[in-house]
């Protein structure tokens, strides 16, 4: 098992990330080019008043390391994310679901926002567990450099946008 916290600082307070991140199409475009999705296909979104539910169908671009490409049996890692943004709080809870050994691989996290005087300071704890014999760490490990790299992309992206 594998956690991380990732925090960054955005210019935009927490009441308006909601309408210019999260529910904003074009931000969401730019974001899945930059960190470097081949597809990005919304399978199911509903507006709960107080909470916002998302899936979403992600294929990365990138390239296996050599064990995880043996794992998949050469096939693309593509993942399934689940969200549910919670608009009164600022905050998102999610779970990844892989296309590969999902019964072996669990990732789930949230996100939130705290307000500071310049905007916000955007946190994100996830936790990763991928219970594969002799591979497991690897895979961890690649997870989260993806969404490190992933979130500190989202924050510059928000701050680009909104400047």
């Amino acid at each position: 098992m594998s956690k991380t916290r990732i925090e960054t600082e955005i210019v935009i307070p927490p009441a308006d990330y909601y309408e210019k991140v999260y529910a904003c199409q074009r931000y969401q475009d730019t974001l899945a080019e930059r960190v470097g999705l081949r597809e990005k296909k919304i399978l199911k979104e509903e507006d709960r008043g107080s909470e916002f539910y998302r899936e979403v169908f992600q294929v990365p671009a990138r390239d296996l390391p050599g064990p995880i490409k043996k794992l998949t049996g050469g096939k693309s890692l593509n993942f399934t994310d689940t969200s549910t943004y919670y608009k009164d709080e600022n905050r998102l809870e999610f779970k990844v679901l892989p296309s590969i050994k999902p019964d072996k691989i669990s990732i789930h996290g949230k996100l939130w926002l705290e307000s500071t005087a310049k905007g916000a300071k955007r946190v994100c704890e996830m936790e990763v567990v991928v219970a594969v014999f002799a591979v497991g760490k690897i895979i961890e490990k690649l997870i989260l450099t993806d969404v490190e790299k992933g979130q500190r992309t989202a924050s510059d992206l928000i701050n680009e946008f909104y400047a």
